[in-house]
């Protein structure tokens, strides 16, 4: 492993301080600056292959992250999952237990002290199904993977996504269905405990 701060570079690299690199979150911009020049052939005398490298997910656990942005295993709602195969689904029939809002995240090892990154906040859109998640009534929710759109000319792509495919409910005096929770982006690491950082502000790339 290569420290990158004070790196020398020379005067080309564009965010260098005295021909050094001053900043070490600079490198992952200008990286996608090379590569997007030299798949345009418009950097001479330099030359990588950059179909080499293919972008793959490093979601093999999802659940719900606790108050130190980690997921204990108690709370791994789905495993082993590999969103970069074509054929890839969740488990038919498997779901999790939810009492309001939470937020879920993934990890890439079965280790519950890997740090773990946010994904979605399940949101509740029904102010009915709040009132009585504030009582004894409980959700069981099943995700699904969402394909991905072919591109390019591909007819088949690994899903990129997950969604709610249903709901069901315990202890609860009305029926409720998935339109009335909802999944929000949320790639921010906000745990109510210390200030919000958005991940590529902060430069973590842990996971």
């Amino acid at each position: 492993m290569l420290p990158l701060h004070g790196y020398e570079t020379g005067g080309w690299y564009p965010f260098n301080k005295k021909g050094c690199i001053d900043d070490p979150k600079s490198t992952a911009s200008v990286g996608a600056m090379l590569y997007l020049l030299a798949e345009n052939s418009r950097l001479s005398s330099f030359f990588f292959r950059t179909q080499n490298f293919v972008p793959y997910s490093t979601i093999r656990y999802l659940g719900m992250l606790d108050g130190n942005n980690l997921i204990k295993d108690s709370n791994v709602f789905y495993r082993d999952i590999d969103l970069d195969a074509q054929t890839f689904q969740l488990p038919q029939g498997q779901s999790f237990e939810a009492r309001g809002e939470v937020r879920i995240g993934f990890r890439q090892l079965d280790n519950e002290r890997w740090p773990a990154s946010s994904l979605y906040t399940l949101k509740i859109a029904n102010p009915n199904l709040a009132s009585e998640l504030a009582g004894d009534a409980m959700m069981r929710i099943e995700l699904t993977a969402e394909q991905g759109r072919p591109r390019n000319g591909v007819e088949a792509v690994s899903p990129e996504k997950f969604r709610i495919e249903s709901v069901e409910m315990d202890h609860a005096r009305r029926n409720y269905n998935r339109k009335d929770v909802a999944f929000q982006l949320n790639t921010m690491v906000g745990n109510g405990l210390s200030e919000t950082h958005y991940w590529l502000d902060s430069g973590s790339i842990k996971s």
